[in-house]
């Protein structure tokens, strides 16, 4: 008995002293961001600013994951992929929410850069969902267009340094 005793516990020490440490969450983005051929941009405004519009930002964070060299996928593409289930890309939705303050000159800005990427549970394959895998946030106050448009870049900066790191 107290051999099959010793040798559990040394069975059950070997096999907590080999498990691997849990990655850095920085790691777990760079593991989940491996892989990717690309993404689908899409932009949600909620609210509205002068000289902010949905088309605008869509095409101006496209222009700057292109010249990056991320291929940007078109809707067509995004749906066929979406269907289909089994094609590495991810969906960058950049969220805007606008809310006007107690005076003209106050106004908050809630930014939203996320990358989603399709999933599945492990116990049921066939269940496939969107999951966001990285993202940035912010909240601007007073944030003139120019202003909302230049951290809005520094975001995808951000992802685009993460996503090149990770698919060099």
């Amino acid at each position: 008995m107290f051999r099959k005793g010793t040798a559990l516990i040394a069975a059950v020490l070997v096999f907590v002293v080999f498990l691997p440490a849990p990655a850095s969450a920085k790691e777990m983005v760079a593991r989940s961001l491996e892989g990717l051929k690309g993404v689908y941009v899409d932009v949600v405004l909620s609210g509205s600013m002068e000289g902010i519009t949905a088309e605008s930002l869509k095409m101006s964070i496209e222009e700057q994951l292109a010249r990056a060299g991320i291929r940007i996928f078109p809707k067509g593409q995004f749906d066929r992929y979406s269907r289909s289930g089994n094609y590495p890309f991810g969906w960058l939705v950049v969220g805007l929410a606008f809310s006007e303050g107690p005076s003209e000159d106050l106004a908050v800005v809630l930014l939203s850069i996320r990358l989603q990427q399709q999933s599945h549970l492990a116990r049921r394959p066939r269940v496939v969902f969107w999951a966001p895998t990285w993202e940035s946030r912010a909240i601007l106050v007073r944030a003139a267009p120019e202003f909302l448009r230049q951290h809005l870049s520094k975001g995808i900066d951000a992802f685009i340094a993460d996503f090149l790191s990770a698919n060099p």
